[in-house]
């Protein structure tokens, strides 16, 4: 049989018959042992599916538990206003610091309603074919990327401004940063949310690294610390 007849695995090299090789979502051709090595989950839908293709909706418990998180965020900052307010003016400070806490009950108790209609609000759906990456807002086309051309790692699903414009999703996910778009004042950075269960997590993750694309390092001020007290004691 000649050559014509025959493929190459983009992971390993492998040179192989035609009709063992699997084409994945990103517009590559592997052989079954790479992509099952890579992801047994992978590798079973890959046999069933021609897009890939996440659903991403929100649910009120993640709605509620991520306004909570915020409003303890801001109660912190409020109480240690209002402690400064009262040691600084002379006020007995547990009756401020009482006010503080109930304003700050009052406040979350009245906005849950609102976050959990809001749950029911947002969502999208990410689609890959061919190396193309697809995404719709609420049925609506928002916007068409090639794979090459994004990053990805490994966060939060609130960090995906696109499908939860504030409180509505929550939880460990894959976050895809899009290239910049053109805004209405300055280019914006599109960032959605996919893999938001342990199995479709394990499918993306592994078809971006079999795909050779790594993780985005995330830098915190922790790493920036230590990379500037590296530089000085040189």
């Amino acid at each position: 049989m000649s050559n014509e007849t025959k493929f190459t695995c983009s992971n390993c090299r492998h040179v192989d018959l035609p009709y063992r090789a699997v084409h994945l979502w990103d517009g590559k051709n592997y052989c079954q042992a790479c992509v099952f090595r890579a992801s047994p989950k992978l590798a079973t839908l890959a046999k069933t599916s021609t897009i890939l293709s996440e659903r991403i909706t929100a649910n009120s418990r993640d709605a509620v538990r991520a306004l909570i998180r915020n409003m303890l965020k801001c109660g912190v900052i409020v109480l240690t206003f209002l402690c400064f307010v009262a040691i600084r003016n002379g006020f007995d400070l547990v009756p401020m610091l009482l006010l503080g806490v109930v304003g700050l009950v009052l406040t979350t108790l009245i906005q849950i309603p609102a976050a959990c209609v809001s749950s029911k609000l947002v969502g999208g759906t990410v689609e890959l074919y061919e190396g193309c990456l697809t995404i719709r807002r609420r049925s609506r086309f928002s916007g068409e990327f090639s794979l090459r051309e994004c990053q990805w790692y490994i966060g939060n699903a609130r960090e995906a401004k696109l499908f939860c414009p504030g409180i509505a999703l929550d939880g460990r996910a894959i976050i895809i940063e899009c290239p910049l778009k053109l805004g209405f004042l300055w280019p914006r950075q599109l960032k959605v949310a996919c893999g938001l269960t342990d199995e479709s997590r394990d499918i993306w993750e592994s078809l971006f690294r079999l795909s050779g694309l790594e993780p985005k390092v995330k830098h915190s001020w922790l790493s920036y610390r230590r990379l500037f007290r590296k530089g000085t004691s040189k």
